[in-house]
């Protein structure tokens, strides 16, 4: 995960609300910061692949993206 995104990942999660979906959260994050959908799929991509490969939700990979920094 290129540590530019791990902000993006941070955001999404703060302000993702109850019922919304992690992608979905970060899709508006993405667009909030003036950045192009193609850096919303490489993120997307990263955190549905971790999450796949350690069983856990898409969440959860994604927090663990930003304990690992």
């Amino acid at each position: 995960m290129d540590p530019a995104h791990l902000p993006l990942i941070k955001q999404a999660l703060q302000r993702q609300h109850r019922k919304e979906t992690f992608e979905h959260a970060l899709g508006k994050a993405v667009r909030e910061s003036g950045l192009d959908f193609g850096i919303y799929i490489k993120i997307v991509s990263e955190v549905r692949e971790a999450a796949y490969r350690d069983g856990k939700d898409v969440e959860d990979a994604a927090r663990g993206f930003l304990a690992e920094k």
